[in-house]
């Protein structure tokens, strides 16, 4: 009886030793072969560039936008990779590797030609290496900054609190950016009636100095307005700067830039605009004269009331007519008038 109790705890104890053992054996796992390519790790990191980001630089909007860079690559895992294409997020790209198959450490140039668009503002490309072998493609980056050839003193004309019929004059200088380069100003366009150029004069260093005069209207309404100044550089895209100041009058409207918006397949649009009036002239009738592109036919109604003797509202209705509909964006302006109080209020024309 004593050697079957032997017997019996001595296979308990073989037992636990053979379940601890494969215990163990599950806790370290499968050994790796570095003999076996598929247990390698396929990640991102096995094809490397230590420079995936290139930038370009400033570039002269006026010159030529085309830009070329090479990018170098290695294989740093221990098998070949296959490299099947390389994507870019525009198709403004143009790439080309010298090598589709590389060797364990092997290095490929992957050149790309960028035609950058003749718009001014940063602007960047997504390129990504695709191979066989990873499903993680390597990124690689292009950048440039597209600027004018040419360069304003400021992008923001601030006239201030102007009181009605006060006049201030600003100075906006412009310089070129490519010495020897001359140009002039072919034309200056803004959607206020408030705003004017009184002349423009060049220097000798190449440089447009452009006199603007802003008057204070009878309106409560802040003006914040945008400038456009074309050149002779006609490969150059307009300048945009904005003009702002502050009329502390008596008038004021809701919305402070109408929109006239043609719906799709219809030839019809209108607006209604609030004016608030403060002070003796909101016992004056209201004056309304709307000045539209040509084509754009338009009737005006004007229901007013009166809150008292000092203040009064009125709903100023623009309906439009166009045969087809408006193809792009117009301007056009408002002209309010009530007693003493004037405001010359911009319009925009457009399709839904």
């Amino acid at each position: 009886m004593m050697a079957n109790l032997f017997s019996w705890r001595g296979a308990v104890l073989l037992a636990a030793m053979a379940f601890l053992t494969i215990v163990l054996l599950l806790l370290r796992g499968p050994r790796m072969d570095s003999s076996n390519p598929s247990q390698e790790d396929d990640g991102p990191e096995n094809l490397y560039c230590e420079a995936a980001e290139y930038d370009f630089g400033a570039l002269d909007v006026t010159k030529e936008l085309e830009r070329t860079h090479v990018f170098r690559i290695v294989n740093n895992a221990k098998r070949e990779v296959h490299i099947e294409r390389i994507r870019s997020t525009c198709g403004c790209t143009v790439t080309d590797v010298d090598r589709s198959l590389l060797d364990a450490g092997q290095q490929a140039r992957v050149s790309a030609t960028v035609h950058w668009s003749p718009r001014v503002g940063r602007q960047s490309v997504s390129l990504f290496v695709e191979t066989r072998e990873f499903p993680v493609p390597l990124p690689l980056r292009l950048e440039c900054e597209v600027v004018s050839g040419l360069q304003l003193s400021t992008d923001v004309i601030a006239f201030g609190a102007l009181p009605p019929g006060k006049q201030e004059i600003r100075t906006v200088r412009i310089l070129s950016r490519s010495p020897g380069r001359s140009f002039r100003i072919k034309g200056v366009s803004t959607p206020s009636g408030n705003l004017s150029v009184l002349d423009i004069s060049y220097g000798t260093d190449g440089t447009a100095n452009i006199r603007m005069a802003m008057t204070g209207q009878d309106s409560r309404l802040d003006e914040v307005v945008p400038v456009f100044l074309t050149t002779t550089i006609d490969s150059l895209p307009p300048l945009k700067l904005t003009a702002t100041a502050v009329h502390p009058g008596c008038l004021d409207v809701q919305p402070r830039v109408p929109v006239l918006s043609f719906e799709e397949r219809r030839k019809n649009a209108q607006v209604r605009i609030t004016v608030e009036t403060v002070g003796p002239n909101s016992q004056a009738p209201l004056e309304v004269l709307c000045e539209l592109p040509e084509g754009i036919l338009h009737d005006t109604e004007v229901a007013q009331s009166t809150g008292g003797s000092k203040a009064a509202r009125s709903i100023v209705t623009i309906k439009a007519y166009h045969p087809e509909g408006p193809s792009h964006t117009l301007s056009g302006l408002v002209r309010l008038s009530q007693g003493t109080g004037k405001l010359d209020l911009p319009v925009l024309i457009k399709r839904e």
